[in-house]
């Protein structure tokens, strides 16, 4: 039986990301975590991860993207990441928090195995910003050293910064120090809070106005290209990125593979993540008039509900964002 993915071209496969979650389990608590409330669901074994990756292969083309929880945590990490390679993947990319890859004979042992790449979670320019979120004393140190140990072995490394309350006042700060600490790093990647999992418990406690984060994304985005790095934003409505439209993730996102769990889909299937996120989002009507409506992602539903619709208004581009080279 045909499914999803057998519709994808071979021109697009190279801007496939293949997600595969390999648990849950993290060892930071930070309060704005999407997957808190599956915590306690069991980690998959080394044989059912490999499984996954291998109704994948045909897509091995691809990026393997490596999702948690936090993945470092699994013993069997370098064998995942060696089988995936032997599948055919050459581009394995892994999202972390870094702190266990502080202990450099981890690294070594996962860039042996074949990985590739890296997005690193960093939420404050400082030990005391980034640790009061991660709730977690001495994270901070532990994730520095462990960026600094990927790029030491070679790994292409990207940041990653959910913004919230707790460090809005300091992104262009923490863009700076990334530019300054890490010149290898490649691209700051900034997250608007996405409506779940620890948000929900306090959304706006812990989730800013747009009006509010405007100035500091602005301000970060403005030193980092600078500077000479790609940025990336994401669950961020365009009307609050004048001049870095282009910078949006979903202006031109990359094709999302998962198993999916309706049976009727079929073994492998293309899980429309995009199409799915966009469903949860809503737009004010003077958004109709915008030139970039069809092209925008809105604003989550939670965040209408508490702030409502008022901040958005429409402005006309001259033309429509460039895919960035």
């Amino acid at each position: 039986m045909k499914t999803r993915q057998d519709q994808i071209t071979v021109d697009e496969v190279h801007r496939v990301d293949v997600n595969v979650s390999v648990g849950f389990w993290c060892n930071l608590r930070c309060r704005h975590c999407a997957v808190e409330f599956h915590k306690s669901q069991p980690d998959l074994t080394t044989d059912e991860v490999c499984a996954e990756i291998d109704r994948h292969r045909m897509l091995s083309a691809g990026r393997l993207v490596l999702t948690g929880g936090e993945p470092t945590l699994r013993k069997d990490l370098p064998t995942i990441i060696a089988h995936a390679w032997t599948v055919g993947f050459r581009s394995i990319h892994l999202q972390t928090n870094a702190t266990a890859l502080s202990h450099r004979p981890l690294v070594a042992r996962l860039t042996r195995a074949g990985l590739t790449s890296a997005l690193v979670s960093l939420l404050g320019p400082t030990a005391d910003i980034h640790d009061a979120i991660t709730r977690r004393r001495g994270s901070f140190e532990k994730t520095i050293r462990g960026l600094a140990n990927l790029i030491g072995a070679g790994i292409k490394v990207a940041t990653n910064t959910v913004i919230s309350r707790a460090n809005l006042n300091h992104l262009a700060t923490l863009a700076r120090f990334i530019t300054q600490r890490f010149p290898e790093v490649h691209t700051l990647c900034f997250s608007y809070p996405q409506a779940s999992g620890g948000v929900l418990k306090d959304f706006t406690g812990l989730t800013p106005r747009l009006s509010e984060t405007m100035p500091h994304l602005l301000a970060a985005l403005e030193l980092a290209t600078e500077c000479g790095y790609w940025t990336w934003v994401s669950d961020f409505p365009l009307c609050y990125m004048p001049g870095y439209e282009e910078h949006s993730a979903h202006v031109f996102p990359r094709l999302t593979v998962a198993s999916d769990p309706d049976p009727e889909a079929g073994d492998d299937a293309i899980l429309d993540f995009e199409g799915q996120l966009r469903q949860a989002k809503v737009k004010a009507p003077v958004c109709r008039k915008c030139s970039l409506t069809e092209i925008c992602i809105g604003v989550d539903r939670v965040y209408a509900d508490h702030y409502g619709l008022e901040e958005l208004s429409p402005f006309k581009a001259e033309s429509t964002p460039a895919v960035p080279k």
